[in-house]
C-alpha cells in the first residue's frame, strides 16, 4: 500500500490527535500544583500547537495539489528540550514533589503520544519517496521526544530522589 492513497487519512488522524493532545496538556497544566509541571505541560502544548500548524499548512497544500512534503520545517529539539527541563527541575524543585498525587494523567498523556507515534510510523512505513519519509520522520521523532519528556516527568514525580540521582546528576545529603 502506498502513502499516496492514504495521505488525507494521515492528515485527518494526525490533526485530530494533535488537537486532543493540546487540550490534554492545557488541562494538565491547569491541574498541576507546581511550577515545573505547569511549565513542562505548557511547553508540550506549545510544541503541539506549532506542529499542528505545520500539519494544517501541509494539508492545505496537499489539497491544492501542491508539494506538501517539502513544508516540514520542524526539527526536533531532542536533548536541548530535555536538558532544559532537567535544569529547571534541579533549580526549582528543592524537595517539592507533587504535580499530581495520581500518575494517571501522565499515563494518559503517554498513551496519546504512543497513538501519534503509531500513526506516523504506520504512514512512514508506507512512504514511497525520501521527501515523504523525511516529513513523516520529523513528526515521528517529535512524538518520541514528547513521550520521553513525559516519561522523565512521571519518573520525577514517582521517585524524586531516584530522578535526581539519575537525571539531575545531584548527590543527596547523607548519600
Amino acid at each position: 500500500m502506498s502513502l499516496k492513497g492514504s495521505v488525507e487519512n494521515l492528515f485527518c488522524e494526525a490533526i485530530e490527535i494533535k488537537e486532543k493532545k493540546i487540550k490534554l496538556y492545557d488541562d494538565l497544566k491547569d491541574k498541576c500544583d507546581d511550577e515545573v509541571g505547569k511549565e513542562v505541560f505548557d511547553i508540550l502544548k506549545d510544541l503541539e500547537a506549532k506542529s499542528l500548524e505545520s500539519l494544517k499548512k501541509a494539508y492545505e497544500e496537499m489539497k491544492k495539489g501542491k508539494d506538501w512534503v517539502g513544508l516540514c520545517s520542524y526539527i526536533p529539539e531532542k536533548a536541548v528540550l530535555g536538558e532544559m527541563i532537567i535544569s529547571k527541575v534541579v533549580k526549582s524543585a528543592k524537595g517539592k514533589t507533587s504535580c499530581s498525587k495520581s500518575f494517571e494523567p501522565f499515563d494518559v498523556a503517554i498513551s496519546m503520544e504512543d497513538q501519534a507515534i503509531a500513526l506516523f510510523k504506520r504512514f512512514f512505513d508506507m512512504a514511497e519517496s525520501e521527501e515523504e519519509k523525511r516529513f513523516l520522520g520529523y513528526h515521528l521523532e517529535e512524538e518520541r521526544e514528547h513521550r520521553k519528556l513525559l516519561e522523565d516527568l512521571r519518573y520525577y514525580y514517582r521517585d524524586p530522589q531516584g530522578w535526581f540521582m539519575e537525571k539531575g546528576k545531584a548527590v543527596l545529603d547523607g548519600a
